[in-house]
């Protein structure tokens, strides 16, 4: 509001002269839009980022508590004890075993897992 103070007190000057504040109002609305819409992309991604990380540890700790007590659940299976998709858990489980946290064993359909905490 600062950088807009002369059009302030100019629009505030004519509402009062005419008894009309529309012009005044809106003013101010576009304002408050104007600091709401900064606000929200100054701080949005920050969150959304601690979010999104702290979701993703939480997920992974589950696939591999429910891997850990029942290995040769399928991650299709894993994916509804864990409140996810498949195509999630299916990504997540990837990731670990790429950071070496999970292992697959035996072929593809009738092998268990391997939770490496």
């Amino acid at each position: 509001m600062a950088g807009n103070q002369q059009e302030y007190y100019r629009l505030l000057g004519e509402a009062d002269r005419s008894a009309d504040c529309s012009g005044f109002i809106h003013f101010l609305l576009g304002a408050v839009k104007q600091a709401l819409e900064e606000a929200i992309a100054s701080q949005t991604p920050d969150v959304s980022v601690e979010m999104s990380v702290q979701l993703s540890v939480e997920t992974q700790q589950m696939i591999l508590q429910v891997l850990s007590k029942q290995p040769s659940l399928s991650l299709a299976k894993v994916a509804p004890l864990v409140g996810k998709s498949v195509r999630t858990v299916e990504r997540v489980a990837a990731r670990l075993q790429k950071e070496g946290k999970l292992e697959h064993v035996e072929p593809r359909k009738g092998g268990h897992w391997v939770a490496k905490e």
